[in-house]
């Protein structure tokens, strides 16, 4: 799609970026009209062994709603870390 990243230099970015806020965004770079969000699930170590995440169509996972389904999506991937035996 237009939103697709199609650049190395682009992907670093992205991924320094996804490393630091903690979470993944698709803002309709697969398929237009999709979006996702998704966050890491780690070990007792900390060693990220999943991810957890949800996707939709732009008329449910719309702009002014994620900040609140990434909060979502983060408490989900942090209770499921810590049920796996993370502490941290």
């Amino acid at each position: 799609t237009d939103n697709t990243i199609c650049t190395v230099s682009a992907l670093s970015e992205e991924l320094i970026r996804v490393r630091d806020q903690g979470y993944a965004l698709d803002w309709e770079e697969n398929e237009v009209g999709i979006r996702c969000i998704a966050a890491p699930v780690v070990d007792p170590t900390g060693m990220v062994v999943a991810s957890l995440g949800i996707s939709g169509p732009t008329v449910r996972i719309q702009d002014e709603k994620r900040d609140e389904l990434v909060g979502y999506v983060l408490s989900a991937a942090r209770d499921t870390s810590q049920a796996a035996g993370w502490s941290g």
